[in-house]
């Protein structure tokens, strides 16, 4: 698989022109992520009842998800962009923070539509065009599934902060600090409820062409 897609980027970079931004100039970028340190921290009276996490504290570790996104990107000049995206954090396996091996029997997983801005700093070198900033702000739309017990009961607000560099004109290599909120709630209807935070460092690398 990673040698397919390692085969098509290579083929888009032959045949689509390098990409040097001005005024008026829009961009599509296409990412694939890792998140690198997933974590969710909940809190409410079905957290305090022991229906989120096994260690009864609300705080639980997730199994290293995926992430694949899309952005457009319009520039106000050289150094400034603004646009919007979407991605989606594949579902990922909850996991015990106090190291206790025990199954916390869930998952969870985010969809995500945001703004973003992206300042920008040319860079003199050969393989790398530019370094560059994130904001991103939108809502979440939040999976989470307890299996025995808790399901998904709202969706929240999402937001991330990172920075990364364009190399060779059209790939990109950057690092994003990220924060999704939403809601679960008991599944057998005793009125449980639990807030919950999503957050997690992402390695994200993609490509970016002209439009």
């Amino acid at each position: 698989m990673k040698k397919v897609v390692l085969a098509v980027l290579l083929a888009v970079a032959m045949v689509v022109p390098a990409f040097a931004a001005e005024k008026g100039d829009m961009e599509i970028v296409g990412k694939l992520g890792l998140n690198l340190t997933p974590k969710v921290d909940a809190s409410g009276s079905f957290v305090d009842k022991g229906g989120f996490s096994p260690t009864r504290e609300g705080d639980s570790d997730t199994n290293m998800s995926v992430l694949v996104g899309a952005e457009f990107f319009y520039y106000l000049n050289k150094t400034v962009a603004l646009g919007f995206g979407i991605n989606n954090n594949f579902n990922a396996d909850l996991r015990d923070t106090e190291g206790h091996g025990i199954d916390c029997k869930g998952e969870v997983g985010f969809t995500n539509f945001y703004f973003a801005v992206k300042p920008k700093i040319e860079v003199e070198s050969e393989i790398f065009n530019s370094v560059y900033f994130l904001g991103q702000i939108g809502y979440g739309l939040f999976r989470f599934d307890g299996h025995r017990h808790g399901e998904s009961d709202g969706n929240g607000l999402y937001w991330g902060i990172g920075a990364g560099t364009e190399i060779y004109k059209n790939f990109i290599v950057e690092l994003l600090y990220s924060f999704n909120y939403g809601s679960i709630k008991d599944k057998f209807g005793y009125g449980d409820t639990a807030d919950l935070t999503y957050k997690t460092l992402t390695l994200n690398v993609g490509y970016k062409f002209a439009i």
